[in-house]
């Protein structure tokens, strides 16, 4: 189901901007680790659909994650000084990276999807084939899209601290040495899952108040499908410019794993040891006592550490998302 993003006064913002198509330079960051697909073929296929339709462009190609960032911003820069589009081909880590510079110069957003679950692409029900996602980014319109933020780093599915950085890194791991599927990405959380591990505690200030809480992870969402399939009713609210937090109670390994097998099932929000809220601002410390200078926070899959306290917001202004004409 495609979001309502437009219902909210905070995304009517980007009404004022100019939603025709961009007459510039596509400018296309890759990232060749994302995927399961020969990432060389895409390219061949999205240097060809931009070749008939007329279009200058340029590839912007990172040979590592650790890449990425600096090329959107060179993309995003060029894009800006000509009236062109920066694209992302990647996973939801490569998407959230280039759409950080995007968002930051302000100039129009293209993507075509490369990664494992792709749910930004999903939700914004954008075209997984280069020929269509070329076809949308020179024909297609501006739509305002609503993203998080942490601290000013941008977020366009989720983000996280406490168990969940971990099994993102884990799964990096596993997934590097025998592929991006889905499958091995569910092995290798569960696996990190099923260990002991260590609870966070937590100083939050939130919509009701402030509280301290200890829990195996805090998760902020932003993307409607993905928390539709776990089962949060709160889904429904994102469409009301607000983000879920949804944390987890004092809970041992096997029934952590439990949950897990709940969240396939789309049944995790009816479990009684998670909690979830939405809000629209968010302050999360580490609990009294505690001297953590740095806290590691997964941001769409990407960790990063970020100096507390950590602030949660829906940005002042959306990202101007490039969709498809209807048909």
């Amino acid at each position: 189901m495609m979001m309502s993003t437009l219902d909210t006064p905070l995304l009517q913002a980007g009404r004022g901007h100019d939603t025709r198509p961009a007459g510039g330079p596509v400018c296309v960051v890759m990232n060749s680790v994302s995927g399961n697909e020969d990432l060389a073929q895409t390219r061949e296929r999205l240097d060809a659909a931009l070749r008939d339709g007329g279009r200058t462009f340029e590839f912007f190609e990172a040979e590592d994650g650790s890449a990425i960032a600096r090329l959107a911003r060179e993309a995003a820069a060029k894009a800006q000084a000509q009236d062109g589009i920066v694209a992302a081909v990647g996973g939801d880590g490569t998407l959230g990276a280039v759409a950080q510079a995007a968002w930051e110069r302000d100039v129009r957003f293209g993507v075509l999807p490369h990664g494992t679950f792709n749910y930004f692409a999903r939700a914004h029900e954008l075209p997984g084939e280069p020929e269509l996602a070329v076809q949308s980014w020179l024909q297609g319109h501006v739509e305002p899209a609503r993203v998080g933020m942490v601290n000013g780093r941008l977020f366009l599915v989720n983000a996280s601290v406490g168990l969940y950085p971990e099994v993102l890194e884990e799964r990096e791991i596993y997934k590097s040495r025998y592929g991006r599927t889905r499958w091995v990405a569910l092995f290798a959380g569960l696996r990190t899952i099923l260990r002991e591990h260590r609870h966070v505690r937590l100083t939050i200030d939130e919509p009701g108040g402030r509280i301290e809480v200890r829990t195996p992870t805090l998760f902020i969402g932003n993307n409607k499908l993905q928390l539709e399939q776990f089962g949060f009713e709160e889904a429904g609210r994102l469409d009301d410019g607000l983000l879920a937090a949804i944390r987890v109670r004092p809970v041992r390994s096997a029934q952590l794993f439990w949950l897990v097998v709940r969240g396939s099932f789309g049944q995790l929000g009816s479990s009684d040891q998670v909690i979830s809220t939405v809000f629209r601002e968010m302050s999360v410390r580490a609990a009294s006592g505690q001297r953590h200078r740095r806290m590691k926070v997964a941001a769409d899959g990407e960790i990063g550490w970020i100096e507390p306290p950590l602030r949660f917001s829906v940005a002042e202004r959306p990202l101007r998302l490039i969709r498809p004409v209807a048909t």
